[in-house]
């Protein structure tokens, strides 16, 4: 007996970009040629979702940030995550550490207000053993993860870098023949106390530079004796300053991704030839003399941030003037080159 089929649909465990539309689990952003059915394997995944408008989310959130070079750059990084495939710039992580108390978390919920509400920052201790469900679930996204301090010393090393690869490990099916490898494209931003450097030698092991240079250290304490903070907006400390944040990022959340994502489609012959400008200029300017082909690379790391910021600005998604994005991702490059040691 044949069936005839009437309907086709698109099946999917992963997010982003499929031609000009782009999915997240719940909804299809553009015109795309079929129907499209996200099914993730795993429980494990993004936790998109909106509430809001764009207006009350630059209001109550992006323009607090404006000032703050931590906070911009995170929420510029976010904007990167959703136009790496357009940059010819490879995947990798940035890692924002530093006592507690100092507003590392704030950080984190602020970013992840891009995209969703508090839930969609993840914890390394609770995630790594499903990392690879986590990492195809935020391809062409931005992956949030908190406290890790908490991840398995053992394992944490070999995470950050498999999350940068943009590849799982090779397994087997029961019958002997290759499983199809897990994969994903994707950036992601972490917290902790401590850098990766030192969670890999409580497991008794060296960090490789290979793993460096995936996962960027940036000192949290912005240096003005406020924490992560420069410019509190007239609020009364820092603590009053990340209530109202965290507060806001609880209540406005996930229509500044949407409102980027459309705001690219129909312009996205354009935006590559932009992305391509903007990242050499940011390079030109930023590149150290002699810099080694690490630093080389890390530069370009900084620059697509810098870009995505400027990009998202110029799309009246931020409220920033020309230049913010820029100017806070030189401070937390710079700030990164003297934790590195030059």
């Amino acid at each position: 007996a044949s069936t005839e089929v009437k309907d086709r649909a698109l099946c999917t465990d992963k997010t982003g970009w499929y031609g000009k539309f782009y999915i997240l689990p719940k909804k299809t952003i553009g015109e795309a040629f079929q129907k499209i059915v996200f099914q993730a394997e795993h429980e494990t995944q993004a936790k998109h979702s909106e509430s809001g408008t764009l207006e009350d989310w630059i209001k109550e959130i992006s323009l607090l940030s404006e000032g703050n070079s931590r906070l911009v750059f995170g929420i510029s990084l976010g904007f990167a995550a959703i136009l790496l495939p357009f940059s010819e710039t490879e995947s990798g992580g940035f890692h924002f550490f530093g006592c507690s108390s100092e507003g590392k978390t704030t950080i984190l919920e602020v970013v992840a207000s891009l995209f969703g509400g508090p839930d969609y920052v993840h914890k390394w201790h609770s995630t790594i053993n499903g990392i690879e469900a986590l990492a195809e679930s935020h391809s062409d996204s931005l992956l949030i993860l908190d406290e890790l301090g908490q991840a398995d010393p053992k394992q944490a090393g070999n995470a950050a870098y498999m999350l940068a690869s943009g590849a799982g490990k090779q397994r087997a099916k029961t019958s002997g023949a290759s499983k199809k490898c897990a994969s994903w494209r994707l950036l992601f931003l972490s917290s902790g106390e401590i850098e990766l450097s030192q969670v890999v030698e409580e497991a008794g092991k060296k960090i490789r530079a290979g793993q460096e240079v995936r996962f960027l250290s940036v000192p949290a304490n912005a240096g003005k004796g406020l924490g992560v903070f420069e410019n509190l907006h007239d609020y009364k400390d820092g603590c009053a300053f990340a209530d109202v944040l965290k507060e806001n990022s609880k209540k406005y959340y996930g229509v500044a991704c949407i409102a980027f994502i459309e705001s690219i489609i129909p312009n996205l012959d354009e935006i590559k030839n932009t992305i391509k400008e903007l990242k050499k200029d940011f390079i030109k300017e930023n590149t150290p003399e002699n810099a080694s082909g690490q630093v080389k690379r890390t530069v370009e790391k900084f620059a697509l941030i810098a870009t995505a910021g400027e990009i998202a600005t110029r799309f009246d998604i931020t409220g920033w003037e020309g230049g913010e994005a820029t100017r806070s991702v030189k401070i937390c490059l710079q700030d990164y080159l003297q934790n590195r040691g030059g």
